[in-house]
Formats: C-alpha cells, structure tokens, sequence
C-alpha cells in the first residue's frame, strides 16, 4: 500500500527536504504541498491524501487551526477518518495539548527523519504516534523539582470506573473525544464527563497531564 502526503510549510527548503526524504522510499509518495494553511486546507479538500504533514506556524491560518478543519471535514460516509494529521514543530507542552484537541494524530518534534518516518508508519498503521522526546519532556515537566506528582498507584486509580479507566487509556493514546465516542459506543457529552471525572479523581489539571499519568501509572506503554 502507498502512503499519499501532502505537505505543509511555509519554508520552501523544509518542503524539499521532505520531499528529498520521501523520494526514496517507495512506500510514500507526496501528491501535494501548501505553503499556509488555507492552501493547506484546500488541498486536503481536493486530493484526499492519506497524510498531511503539517507545521504547526504559517500564515494565513496557523497548523492547528488547519488541523481542525480538515480534522472535521475529513471523514467519510462511514464515520471513519480518511485524512489524518502529523503536526511537525519545536516543543512546547501547550502545543502538543493544542495539537491533540485539534485532532492530530501524531507529533513529530524538530522535523527528525528518522522519528517522521516511523510517525508516518505507526499513522498510516492507525496508530497515534508522539515522538519519545515530546513524552520524555512532558514527564519532565511535569515531575520538575517534585517526587512523581504524575504517578498514581493501584487505589487512586482503583477510584476509576471501567468506562473512565478506558477513557482514560484512550486518551493516553491521543485519541479526541469523538474518536473516544465512537470507540466506545457512547455519546461525546458523556465522553466529556468522564474526562472531567477522571481529572476529578485523580487531581489532573489538564489532558497534557492525563497523558502523562497514563504512562507514569503504567497503564500504557510509551510510543
């Protein structure tokens, strides 16, 4: 199977060098390039790619806010994604927050080859895929200076549900709310009130942070 790319970014040379890295694999193919977002969009629109690899500042309107947009218009009769997206950037830990609420499916930091390629195998596998940096710096600051606020034992999480323990599981697997609904057969409303239990119960500000957990807790394993 033929992996089809777009790719967007405001930096002709980032543009060719991806487009260099890729002509040499067989599995992938680029079928288009955008230079802002709306282009970015447009494109999405018209070819239909399996992949856009998208940075995450351009003009017009930025990679997130693109994201989104494409993130909610690209599903097919079914309900099934057609289109997903590999935000490519530097780090921050509210970008990789942004990024997954936007729909993202993976998130490559500093455009690595090595770590956009296996991004692109574990996407177009189905898969969420996070570079093992973005998880290593968000365990980092989130434990900065304390003893593992992040890591919650047998009884707090024995505090979850079934249903938010799974929740929670597909959440560490960078999955959206609608995705979430879909998955487990049940209302977004409800998926949300389960997000909101799970930060509850176990003392989480945020979904950077339920991420983390989920991987200190060893509920998941890293990508």
């Amino acid at each position: 199977m033929t992996v089809r790319i777009v790719i967007a970014d405001d930096d002709q040379r980032i543009r060719d060098a991806l487009r260099m890295q890729f002509a040499h694999d067989p599995g992938v193919v680029v079928v288009g390039e955008a230079a802002d977002g709306h282009a970015t969009v447009e494109q999405a629109r018209r070819l239909c790619p399996d992949i856009v690899l998208m940075d995450i500042r351009m003009p017009g309107c930025s990679g997130i806010e693109a994201t989104r947009l494409i993130t909610a218009d690209g599903f097919g009769g079914s309900g099934a994604r057609t289109i997903k997206i590999i935000i490519l950037t530097s780090y921050t830990e509210e970008a990789v927050a942004r990024a997954i609420r936007a729909g993202a499916d993976g998130y490559v930091i500093d455009r690595d080859p090595v770590a956009i390629r296996d991004a692109v195998a574990a996407v177009a596998a189905g898969r969420r895929w996070l570079s093992p940096e973005a998880i290593d710096r968000l365990f980092d600051e989130h434990t900065a200076g304390r003893t593992d606020p992040l890591h919650r034992g047998p009884e707090e999480l024995g505090r979850l549900t079934p249903r938010e323990r799974e929740t929670m599981l597909a959440i560490a697997r960078a999955r959206n709310n609608a995705e979430i609904a879909s998955d487990l057969s049940i209302e977004e409303s409800t998926v949300k009130t389960y997000v909101n239990r799970i930060m509850y119960k176990l003392q989480l500000r945020d979904r950077a942070a339920v991420i983390v957990c989920a991987h200190r807790s060893g509920m998941v394993r890293p990508y």
